[in-house]
């Protein structure tokens, strides 16, 4: 992998945090060729988050494709569990590979929480669900997050544009960002600075339509606290990444020191099929 100099990985790194902390564009009408969307988020205030990150054995991508949908339906039997979505990460928009190639994401009623790891051990135990030994690498980790506020519209913030980038099929994706502050004690100077100069700022990028932040309270622990996810709509995902890049590379999108680019860790993230739903035991689109 090409190695990036350090002013382009901090200008990668301010890129996707930009698209983590604010979110983008008016939602416009669903044009004929959106092939996918993503009603899973935004996340409600009484729910938790659960993103699941993991990659295919070597030799194993077919097979771990077909383990994770059936998977994902498993979950969704669980009871507590409300939704769930599978996404495939966009690599040329990584920047470090700590969050693999794919990702799960789950809303999660935050009630039924607490119960969920006996529940699924139970689960394992009586071959309800499989693990994906044989298809998963063993590198695969999770981290659940609880909302910080309810999403910011595009709406809500003045000159945005919801025209999305690009000129190829209209696709509905999500930006991954996980971030902390540069040190403890810039911890509110961080959060000041996400809600009302890196929202908006980020709110401007074309086509981007909503914004959410959250804490992490459980999980990999070693991984930023802070999560902002980003769904916005485009033609061309490298190509919205670039303009993301762009903005702050010339302090459109204005960044602060308070933000910790060293420890930052974000991905677009295109959806694989539509987001499932659990209804009283059964699966829904």
């Amino acid at each position: 992998m090409k190695r990036l100099s350090i002013l382009n990985f901090r200008a990668a790194i301010v890129s996707l945090v930009a698209i983590t902390s604010c979110f983008g564009a008016l939602v416009p009408s669903r044009a004929a060729d959106l092939s996918s969307t993503t009603e899973i988020f935004p996340v409600s205030l009484s729910d938790d988050l659960l993103l699941v990150f993991s990659r295919p054995k070597t030799g194993q991508l077919d097979n771990y494709l077909r383990w994770s949908e059936q998977h994902l339906k498993d979950h969704l039997k669980v009871p507590g569990i409300e939704a769930g979505q599978r996404f495939m990460l966009v690599k040329k928009s990584q920047i470090s590979n700590t969050l693999l190639d794919y990702m799960s994401m789950y809303d999660i009623a935050a009630a039924r929480q607490p119960d969920m790891s006996a529940e699924f051990a139970q689960r394992f135990k009586e071959g309800l669900m499989d693990r994906g030994d044989k298809v998963m690498d063993p590198s695969h980790f999770y981290l659940l997050y609880r909302p910080l506020s309810v999403a910011v519209s595009a709406r809500s913030v003045p000159g945005t544009n919801p025209t999305p980038i690009g000129n190829g099929p209209l696709s509905e994706d999500y930006l991954v960002v996980l971030s902390d502050p540069s040190t403890p004690d810039q911890e509110d100077e961080f959060n000041r600075w996400y809600d009302h100069q890196h929202m908006p700022d980020v709110l401007r990028v074309p086509g981007f339509e909503l914004a959410q932040r959250f804490v992490r309270v459980g999980g990999a622990w070693k991984l930023p606290r802070y999560l902002v996810i980003f769904r916005f709509l485009s033609r061309d995902v490298v190509s919205t990444n670039r303009e993301v890049g762009r903005r702050i590379q010339q302090k459109i999108t204005v960044m602060s020191p308070a933000f910790g680019a060293k420890g930052a860790s974000g991905t677009m993230a295109t959806p694989i099929g539509p987001a499932l739903y659990s209804d009283n035991g059964s699966i829904t689109r």
